[in-house]
């Protein structure tokens, strides 16, 4: 990670470890542009959980594979009420009932309006939690076309393709990649 920015407290989230909040300047404008969405579109929710980006100067961040040069980060799901234990810990979607509003306007604000101006490479999401939050935009007219360049479900959780992808302990979490900033040559 180099010239990293640490996300600072901020209205509508809480940081659950700070010494593990560092991201390129991208990540952190990006991720706190998209929770100041998802606030604007829906009203009352309460803080979301953001865990792990990376450390001050990047590197491995055990145990996780990722988070070594601030384009990646972990945050929680809104749900429709706030269990006991939030937004101080990851909560399962399957324990609790999701906001499906808050989550899709959150991914619409990450994604954009097109595959082109996404600056977001990858969101891991439990398969089955695909499901649920697909149907919800179908149902809201999403057109196939842009459902099917975001999610990888229903081809399969195997299936090489959309940018939501399966992957397994992602039920209580959204992990996002964002991409690398077109000026930046040393980026991988």
């Amino acid at each position: 990670l180099v010239h990293g920015e640490q996300l600072q407290p901020g209205p509508g989230y809480y940081r659950r470890r700070p010494h593990l909040s560092w991201g390129t300047n991208e990540t952190i404008t990006n991720l706190t542009s998209a929770i100041g969405e998802v606030r604007k579109r829906a009203k009352r929710l309460h803080d979301v959980a953001i865990g792990d980006l990376s450390a001050k100067n990047g590197g491995r961040v055990p145990p996780h594979k990722s988070h070594q040069s601030g384009r990646d980060v972990d945050i929680g799901f809104w749900f429709t009420n706030q269990p006991k234990t939030g937004p101080r810990g990851f909560i399962s979607a399957f324990r609790h009932p999701l906001h499906y509003a808050a989550n899709w306007a959150f991914i619409e604000a990450l994604t954009g309006k097109s595959r082109a101006a996404s600056k977001v490479e990858y969101i891991f999401l439990d398969y089955r939690l695909q499901a649920q939050i697909y149907r919800y935009a179908k149902r809201k007219g999403v057109p196939k076309k842009r459902l099917d360049w975001l999610f990888q479900f229903p081809h399969g959780r195997r299936a090489l393709r959309g940018i939501i992808r399966h992957s397994r302990g992602h039920d209580d979490h959204f992990h996002i990649r964002f991409r690398c900033p077109p000026d930046d040559e040393h980026c991988a």
